[in-house]
């Protein structure tokens, strides 16, 4: 390895981890807001030909648990599932009135 070829290698390592600083002080600035998800980079070695010519940044993800995400998704349909009910419970009230009202419906079977 050349001394040129060794110094490409620790500059890419360098920006690598400049990147990686970089992302995770955006993590930390954003840690309080709202829907924010922690982001991580894979770092990804470069070859040339066999042998290593130093690192690059991969791809950004996103950092999500799993389990948070199904929990999220459950609670999310459960409260679709109520807001129905409650929905369908306003319109049977509209339609049959309250109890005990003149215009109810348990008044009209009283005649």
């Amino acid at each position: 390895m050349s001394l040129m070829s060794a110094l490409s290698a620790a500059v890419s390592g360098l920006r690598t981890t400049q990147a990686g600083i970089n992302l995770v002080s955006q993590n930390v600035a954003n840690a309080d807001s709202a829907g924010y998800t922690r982001k991580i980079i894979q770092p990804v070695q470069t070859l040339n030909g066999a042998q290593s010519s130093g690192v690059k940044t991969g791809a950004v993800q996103r950092a999500m648990d799993d389990m948070l995400v199904r929990q999220l998704n459950t609670e999310t349909s459960g409260a679709g599932y109520a807001n129905t009910r409650a929905e369908f419970a306003t319109a049977l009230g509209r339609l049959f009135g309250t109890p005990g009202e003149a215009s109810s419906l348990d008044d009209a079977m009283k005649r």
